[in-house]
């Protein structure tokens, strides 16, 4: 097993994820309010010794931080995972890995795995909740964040390497089948489907515009998400998913 804290190590054979150039990451930077967003919505749940699959160049990453006592970032991209080191760079609660989550997980008993935007990119998604699963102690939690709505998928989901957009039900059955127990399951930013409709199906764009995300995360976001926090949307860009390992409960890992 190849591990590194706060340093790069080893290389990413066996990925199961694609290598691109982040382009998407770029782009999505400076999002900090719809990041806020999600990590509140994931709730209680979210605290202890944490993984984040797939971290990227770390723009969800850091908004974890004050929820964990540990957190571990794995990122199979050499390219990113450079990237990701650079950038926490001695910061004494986080533990970085190049590789896949199968290649770290093994023998590990998280309180929670945490994957926002990264189920999409792999082909058989039900095999790797299931290596999520493995790594979880008994009772942690999955805390899932993914695209949504079949119809939506287009240019830019392909130009991002995304196999699949869900649907509430298949996403709900898949996250069972894959041994986990499903706590609570919605649909998020009901909004956003619009945008991303017009732009990846209609005008058929490749590239998500940094201008456009930050507008939308600095006017919509603080409206959507009051009215979201009353009235659940029946459909929206996006889901988010809390599953839960069968078990009894353990102790929490402490600092």
């Amino acid at each position: 097993m190849r591990t590194a804290t706060n340093a790069a190590t080893g290389s990413s054979e066996g990925s199961r994820l694609p290598s691109y150039n982040g382009q998407d990451l770029e782009a999505l930077a400076n999002i900090p309010r719809y990041y806020r967003w999600i990590v509140d919505e994931f709730g209680c749940e979210l605290a202890g010794s944490v993984l984040e699959v797939g971290a990227g160049i770390g723009n969800f990453s850091e908004h974890l931080i004050a929820r964990t006592t540990t957190l571990t970032l794995v990122e199979p991209d050499a390219g990113l995972y450079r990237r990701l080191a650079e950038r926490f760079a001695g910061v004494e609660k986080v533990r970085l890995f190049e590789g896949t989550a199968e290649e770290f997980g093994a023998h590990q008993a998280f309180d929670a795995i945490v994957a926002v935007n990264v189920l999409e990119h792999i082909r058989d998604d039900r095999a790797e909740l299931a290596v999520w699963g493995e790594a979880l102690r008994p009772g942690g939690h999955v805390l899932l964040f993914v695209p949504a709505g079949r119809h939506l998928f287009g240019t830019l989901d392909a130009a991002v390497g995304h196999h699949r957009r869900y649907s509430l039900d298949g996403l709900h059955s898949l996250v069972r089948s894959a041994g986990l127990e499903v706590m609570r399951i919605h649909y998020f930013d009901g909004p956003g489907v619009i945008p991303w409709f017009v732009v990846g199906r209609l005008l058929r764009t490749r590239t998500v515009s940094r201008r456009g995300a930050a507008l939308y995360d600095r006017v919509a976001v603080p409206i959507v998400r009051l009215v979201e926090s009353r009235l659940r949307p029946r459909y929206g860009k996006n889901l988010l998913c809390v599953a839960r390992r069968p078990g009894p409960s353990l102790p929490q890992s402490g600092p």
